[in-house]
C-alpha cells in the first residue's frame, strides 16, 4: 500500500510544477530508450556552477523555510489572542451590559459632580475638597461617555482608552470618596469655628455646618458606590476585546500610577530633612525616601515587564508588593488602635503632655481640639497605610494575572511551533525527494529507475 502512494507521489512527471503544462516522460508509451552516460556525452560541471548551486540549494532548503516559519508563527501571534473573542450573541450581550453600565454610571456621576459645584460655589470658605470631587466627577462623566461610545461602535481605541482611564478612575474614586468621609468632621469643625470668630468667607456661604456635614457625606457615599460598578464595567470591557490586550493594559495602567506614588514618598523625605532640624527626623526622612526609591524601581520593573511580556520580571515585581501589603495593613491597624489610645493617654496626661506643645498651637489650650488634631493625623495614616495596600493589591493581581496569560501563550506558541517544524520536515524531505528523482533523471535514467532508486535510499533513511 506505502508503494503505491510513494508511486502515486513521484509517477510520471511528478517534479514538474504547479499549473504548468507537464512534459512526457521517458516512462510513457513508445518513448525512446534514454543514452548511456558517458564521459564525452556530457561536460564535468565547473567548480564555481556547483558552487552556486549549492549556496542556493542551501538558501532554499534552510534560510527559506526557516523564513516561512517565522512568518507562519508572526501570523499565529496575531490571531491567537482571537481564542477567546465572544460568539455574536455574547458579544452583544456583553455590549448591552456595557452600555447601561455607562448609563447609570453617568447618571451617578452626574448627581456626584452637580453636589460637588454646589458646595464649591456656596461653601466659600475651604472649598478645596469639593473642587477636587467635581474635577474627578467631570473625569468619570467623560470616561462614561468613551465607554458608551466605544461600545457603540465597537471601536477597539475607545475600549482601550476607557479601560485605561476606568481603572485610574476606580483608585482615584476610591481615594476622593474615603478621603472625604474621613475628613468630614475635621471640616465641620473648622467650619463651625470659622463662623464663631467671624470670618468673612465662613459668613458669607450660605451653607450651614449641618447641611456642609450631610453633602459631604453624601458625595462620599456616591463616589464609594461608583467603585465597584466602575470595576465591573472594566471587567467587562476587557471581554470585548481579549484577556491579553485587557491585562497588559491593566498593568502598564497600575505601573504607571505607581511612579507618582514613588515620587511623592521622595519629596516627603526631602521636605523632613529641609524642615526639621533632629536626628531622629533625619533617620526618618531617610527611611521615607529609600521607600519611594524602592516604590519607582517597581513600578519601572513591572511596566517593562509587562511590555516585553517576561515572567522573571514580574515575579520580581509581584513579591516586594505582597511582603509590602502585610506591612502596611500591619501598620494601618496600629494606626487605628493607636487613635483609641491617644483619647486615653489624654485623659490621664493632659497637663503634662501640654507643656511640651508649642505656644503658637492652638491644640495646646484645647484638649478636645489637640485630641481631634492626633486622632485625625492617626487616622490619616491608617488611611493612606490601607489605601496604599489595596492598590498594591491591585498590583500583585493584575501580575499574577499577566504571568499566567504570559504562560498559556508560551504553551500554545511551543505547540504550534513544534507543530509547524514536523510540517516544514516533511515539505522539505518531499523537495529532497523530488530533487533527487530529478537529478537522477538528467544523469540518464528511466523516471521509474530513478523513482525506485530514491525511494530505496530514503527508505533506509
Amino acid at each position: 500500500m506505502a508503494k503505491t502512494k510513494y508511486k502515486q507521489k513521484y509517477g510520471a512527471g511528478g517534479a514538474a510544477k504547479k499549473g504548468e503544462q507537464k512534459k512526457q516522460t521517458r516512462s510513457a508509451a513508445n518513448a525512446p530508450k534514454a543514452p548511456k552516460a558517458s564521459s564525452n556525452a556530457r561536460k564535468a560541471p565547473s567548480l564555481k556552477k556547483q558552487k552556486s548551486t549549492s549556496t542556493g540549494a542551501w538558501l532554499r532548503n534552510t534560510l527559506l523555510p526557516k523564513a516561512k516559519m517565522e512568518v507562519q508563527l508572526n501570523h499565529l501571534m496575531e490571531t491567537l489572542h482571537e481564542r477567546e473573542k465572544l460568539s455574536d450573541e455574547d458579544f452583544k450581550a456583553v455590549k448591552s451590559t456595557i452600555v447601561r453600565q455607562s448609563y447609570g454610571l453617568f447618571f451617578l456621576s452626574a448627581v456626584w459632580t452637580g453636589l460637588s459645584f454646589y458646595l464649591l460655589f456656596e461653601q466659600k470658605f475651604d472649598p478645596t475638597s469639593a473642587t477636587v470631587q467635581a474635577g474627578v466627577g467631570c473625569v468619570a462623566l467623560i470616561a462614561n461617555l468613551m465607554g458608551i461610545l466605544g461600545a457603540k461602535f465597537e471601536s477597539d481605541n475607545l475600549l482601550i482608552s476607557y479601560l485605561s482611564l476606568m481603572t485610574c478612575l476606580v483608585l482615584v474614586t476610591l481615594l476622593v470618596g474615603t478621603y472625604g468621609i474621613v475628613v468630614t468632621p475635621q471640616n465641620v469643625r473648622a467650619y463651625e469655628l470659622a463662623r464663631e470668630r467671624g470670618s468673612s468667607l465662613a459668613l458669607s456661604s450660605t451653607v450651614t455646618p449641618d447641611q456642609l456635614k450631610l453633602l459631604s457625606y453624601v458625595i462620599g457615599a456616591l463616589s464609594i458606590i461608583q467603585v465597584p460598578l466602575q470595576g465591573y464595567s472594566v471587567k467587562n470591557a476587557g471581554k470585548m476585546l481579549t484577556t491579553m490586550r485587557a491585562v497588559t493594559n491593566f498593568m502598564e495602567t497600575l505601573t504607571i500610577l505607581m511612579f507618582p506614588i514613588g515620587c511623592i514618598f521622595i519629596a516627603g523625605g526631602v521636605f523632613i530633612i529641609q524642615n526639621l532640624q533632629d536626628p531622629t527626623s533625619a533617620i526618618t526622612a531617610l527611611f521615607i525616601f529609600a521607600i519611594g526609591c524602592g516604590i519607582i524601581m517597581l513600578a519601572v520593573l513591572g511596566y517593562f515587564g509587562t511590555v516585553i511580556h517576561s515572567r522573571g520580571m514580574l515575579l520580581l515585581f509581584q513579591w516586594p508588593v505582597l511582603i509590602s501589603i502585610i506591612f502596611l495593613f500591619a501598620f494601618g491597624v496600629w494606626a487605628s488602635v493607636q487613635a483609641d489610645v491617644v483619647k486615653q493617654t489624654l485623659e490621664t496626661q493632659w497637663e503634662d503632655i501640654r507643656k511640651f506643645l508649642p505656644t503658637t498651637f492652638e491644640g495646646r489650650y484645647d484638649k478636645v481640639l489637640f485630641g481631634e488634631f492626633l486622632e485625625n493625623n492617626l487616622q490619616m495614616i491608617a488611611f493612606g497605610c490601607f489605601y496604599t495596600g489595596i492598590f498594591f493589591l491591585f498590583c500583585s493581581f493584575g501580575a499574577g494575572l499577566m504571568r499566567q496569560e504570559i504562560k498559556t501563550e508560551h504553551h500554545i506558541l511551543k505547540a504550534a511551533e513544534k507543530q509547524l517544524t514536523l510540517v516544514l520536515g516533511e515539505e522539505e524531505a518531499h523537495r529532497e525527494e523530488l530533487q533527487s528523482v530529478a537529478r537522477l533523471e538528467q544523469q540518464g535514467l528511466s523516471h521509474s529507475q530513478a523513482v525506485q532508486q530514491t525511494h530505496q535510499k530514503y527508505q533506509k533513511k
